[in-house]
């Protein structure tokens, strides 16, 4: 949010009412969660979850006023209050018990290091480049796993996971 602070018009107040616009789209996004997850599936859900924060993160780097800016932070939270759920009931269903915890280290560690990748990028290179950047990868990733992150496969990695070993 710095690059909030940064803009014109955008005080502690205008900060608060961006947060808050992050807030309401999470708001009216969870709700919504469970009948977008039926109609699409967990594989399509989570994946387009992933096109559209790389266009956000991309509006992001084109769009500085805060009425837009608001607006696309509306859209982030939105998205995640659709897809947060699917992501977190998709994982438990995928990933077994017995290896959740490392699975919760390597994604808690992802995080701070991705925070920490993104500010040093945003120092060298500017803060809307790095927004562009961050769209780009993302948007990369979501075209490059959109043949094999789909509802069919999650379907089949849930049998997999749990698959009894056969006796032979």
């Amino acid at each position: 949010m710095l690059f909030a602070t940064a803009l014109p018009g955008v005080g502690s107040v205008g900060y608060g009412l961006l947060l808050t616009a992050g807030a309401l789209g999470h708001i009216l996004g969870s709700p919504l969660s469970p009948s977008v997850s039926r109609r699409l599936g967990a594989g399509r859900t989570v994946l387009g979850s992933v096109f559209v924060l790389g266009f956000m993160y991309l509006g992001l780097s084109l769009f500085h006023a805060p009425l837009l800016l608001a607006a696309l932070l509306v859209l982030d939270g939105l998205n995640l209050g659709l897809s947060g759920v699917v992501k977190v009931l998709t994982q438990r269903h995928l990933v077994p018990p017995e290896m959740r915890g490392a699975y919760r280290f390597v994604v808690s560690c992802a995080a701070p290091l991705g925070a920490f990748l993104g500010g040093v990028v945003g120092r060298a290179l500017g803060l809307r480049e790095t927004f562009a950047i961050a769209g780009g990868l993302g948007l990369l990733f979501a075209a490059l796993f959109a043949g094999s992150v789909n509802n069919r496969a999650v379907v089949r990695a849930g049998q997999q996971t749990y698959a009894q070993p056969s006796e032979s």
